[in-house]
């Protein structure tokens, strides 16, 4: 077996383990998927250097990352939690609709409103991710800037941005049911 299938076996087999050790620390299921991930970027950087004959000592390995990664995100969290206040600008910048049609301007205002909403909601909910999605889509910072910044891979950034434009989209719809 080569070592990327090594690493799947031992990916597939331990990342529910990582990920349930993160939760319990962080109360949050997408960061703690993404401590999992931090935690398995890790032990594929390790290579020839890990163990991997020994499951007690691989669990054990595991469950530890998993803890100190999930404990430096809380650190780094408190840490770098900054307010922005951008809601309007964000729902500027997205709707934007230079219609003079009071029909329209009304349905613009009434949609705004709702993006404000939305990213009121992302704010509270998961301000890590707004704060970098605000940076990464409104304001051009790279995913290596926003890496170096958090602490955080490349690769994670792109996957917070990638949740939270999604969660943004179904947050909208779940107001337009309304």
């Amino acid at each position: 077996m080569n070592r990327n299938e090594t690493f799947r076996t031992l990916y597939l087999k331990y990342k529910r383990v990582s990920a349930r050790v993160a939760y319990r620390i962080l109360k949050d299921k997408n960061l703690a998927e993404d401590i999992a991930q931090e935690v398995f970027c890790s032990i594929y950087e390790m290579g020839d250097r890990l163990d991997i004959e020994n499951d007690k000592k691989l669990h054990s390995l595991i469950v530890t990352l998993s803890m100190n990664e999930a404990r430096d995100y809380l650190k780094k969290s408190y840490v770098r939690h900054e307010i922005s206040t951008v809601d309007e600008e964000i729902a500027a910048i997205t709707l934007e609709n230079n219609s003079y049609d009071l029909e329209d301007m009304l349905m613009n205002i009434e949609a705004r409103e709702s993006v404000r909403l939305a990213f009121q909601r992302l704010r509270k909910i998961n301000p890590t991710n707004y704060d970098i999605l605000v940076k990464v889509a409104l304001f051009g910072a790279s995913s290596g800037e926003m890496a170096r910044e958090y602490g955080i891979s490349k690769n994670n950034v792109n996957n917070r941005v990638f949740r939270s434009k999604n969660w943004i989209e179904e947050e909208l719809a779940r107001m337009k049911k309304e």
